[in-house]
């Protein structure tokens, strides 16, 4: 199933574990993002995120922010995470591998702070920050083994 969180409040999650199934009962009839942040605030610590067609976590929008702590992402069929139209995503000691096409993407003004994290093993780049993203800064990062290394 998909996690939508549209709310100007905040929402806390800890432990969650959310795999995208095969087939759901929506009209494309597959799970687009395994979490989707419209507005508001999430926080995810020991959270594991995996599947889904799109990238597994999305966060748009200039009224969303994101913070993952001791997460795993994986296994997507698409991009692993994508922040963009401004919303923010900040991150510390997690890991993203295994995903059809990037690992992380940061476009059309979105911003991501990385910390003491892991992108391995994705089908395209590692890290891909274009389009008019605002910024993306990794400290203390690995970025290897994807199909097109920059």
């Amino acid at each position: 199933a998909t996690l939508t969180v549209s709310t100007y409040g905040t929402v806390d999650l800890l432990g969650l574990r959310l795999e995208a199934p095969t087939i759901v009962c929506r009209s494309s009839g597959r799970v687009q993002n395994v979490l989707l942040v419209t507005c508001g605030t999430v926080q995810a610590t020991r959270c594991a995120f995996s599947g889904g067609t799109g990238p597994t976590i999305v966060a748009c929008n200039s009224d969303s922010s994101l913070a993952l702590q001791d997460c795993t992402i994986s296994d997507g069929g698409a991009g692993g995470v994508l922040v963009a139209d401004s919303a923010v995503i900040k991150a510390h000691h997690i890991q993203v591998q295994g995903h059809a096409k990037s690992g992380v993407e940061v476009r059309e003004g979105g911003r991501l702070v990385m910390k003491d994290s892991t992108i391995t093993g994705n089908g395209t780049q590692g890290v891909v920050a274009w389009c008019k993203a605002a910024s993306a800064e990794l400290t203390g990062c690995t970025v290897s083994k994807h199909a097109h290394e920059t």
